[in-house]
């Protein structure tokens, strides 16, 4: 009878102890075990990390003691004995939310994967509607951080394409790449850019991609004091993107610095082609557009306030009629609240009439940020509401 009950009792402590949720078991434990699963979640003092299908560490998160009183922030290049490959969204954020307390981010040659806008951005979002119709969107920029990296590493890659500045680790020799300056002059076919100098450069060479990935080099510029072009003779409506090589001459040979960021340009396009159409719903306005998509993939349209005189930017839905031509149904149009700065819906009124005009726009985008560039508006029209 004895060794029946303690049998039982056995049982059901082993039972019991089956039934404990993963958070009871000791971290001890967890980082002891020699068979971790992939996908695992685990800490230390600085990082939250997982293990990758390929073996390698994913650092998820970053906690407050990663970075040093000196605002040093050091990433490791093995946690456990396990080399770490990439950082994840929610450290990214970190790094967003801290820029001001990092002045230094030191990253390891085994990064291979790094969220953009992380380091060298803050958590603000941008979202910019100038009276121009040349609206800008992106988070917003820091510049008060530099990245530690190798050359040609994943970090100096990112550190360019993002316009962060960087050294390289133990004063290694070689040309650093140039980064975009937020000054340039845009027209109907053309623009004019400009780069940051690179210390140590002997040239620059301007590239320029267009549409089927074919390249030119437009020019290149000797000495490193010019850091300044214009492309002209552009084409109306079309993208093209542009990179700069800084280049040394050493030892009678050519060596490059990192290919700078893309910088995509699309050219402000021409002005639509729109007609009436037959409105399908009441209290709507229905405009029939012609070739919409041939030269951007970016457009506004817009209705005359009847109270305020001012153009506001139209709701409406859409739908493809054949080819490039579009329908587009308005039924209002969007003000804001003075004080709160939300957005709502004016809807139309059913028989009153309203001006109605409509553009493509062409972009410039690089970090991040794209800028639309309104194009020519078609003429007014004035329309009555169903």
């Amino acid at each position: 009878m004895r060794k029946m009950i303690a049998a039982l009792l056995a049982l059901s402590m082993v039972m019991s102890a089956s039934a404990l949720p993963a958070s009871a078991v000791s971290d001890t434990a967890a980082e002891s075990s020699s068979t971790v699963g992939v996908g695992l979640i685990k800490k230390n003092t600085k990082f939250v990390y997982s293990i990758r299908p390929d073996g390698s560490l994913s650092i998820l998160d970053i906690k407050d003691k990663a970075i040093s009183s000196s605002g040093k922030l050091t990433l490791p290049s093995k946690i456990d004995g396990r080399t770490v490959a990439s950082v994840g969204d929610s450290a990214a954020r970190f790094l967003r939310v801290n820029c001001k307390k990092i002045k230094v981010v030191d990253i390891p040659d085994s990064i291979r994967s790094f969220p953009e806008n992380s380091i060298g951005f803050t958590d603000e979002r941008i979202n910019e509607e100038s009276p121009k119709g040349d609206d800008t969107y992106g988070y917003k920029r820091y510049t008060g951080v530099k990245i530690i990296c190798s050359h040609n590493s994943f970090a100096e890659l990112y550190a360019v394409d993002n316009g962060v500045k960087y050294d390289f680790r133990n004063n290694e020799d070689s040309i650093k790449g140039t980064f975009w300056k937020d000054k340039y002059s845009i027209s109907l076919t053309a623009i004019r850019f400009r780069w940051t100098e690179v210390e140590g450069a002997d040239g620059y060479e301007i590239r320029r991609y267009e549409e089927g990935g074919n390249s030119v080099i437009l020019k290149t510029v000797k000495g490193n004091k010019n850091t300044e072009f214009k492309d002209s003779k552009l084409k109306r409506g079309k993208y093209y993107d542009y990179t700069i090589l800084p280049y040394r001459i050493k030892n009678g040979k050519k060596e490059y610095g990192k290919d700078s960021a893309l910088l995509r340009y699309m050219t402000r396009p021409a002005a639509p082609s729109v007609s009436k159409a037959t409105p399908t719903s009441d209290h709507s306005v229905a405009v029939k557009v012609k070739d919409l998509n041939s030269y951007s993939d970016y457009y506004r349209a817009e209705i005359m306030d009847p109270e305020t005189k001012e153009w506001k930017e139209a709701t409406y839905e859409s739908s493809n009629m054949d080819g490039n031509d579009c329908l587009m149904e308005f039924s209002g149009y969007l003000t804001r609240n003075p004080f709160t700065g939300r957005a709502f819906n004016e809807p139309l009124v059913s028989g009153k009439k309203y001006k109605f005009r409509f553009c493509r726009k062409g972009k410039v985008q690089f970090y991040s940020h794209h800028k639309y560039l309104v194009g020519d508006r078609c003429k007014t029209l004035t329309l009555k509401a169903k």
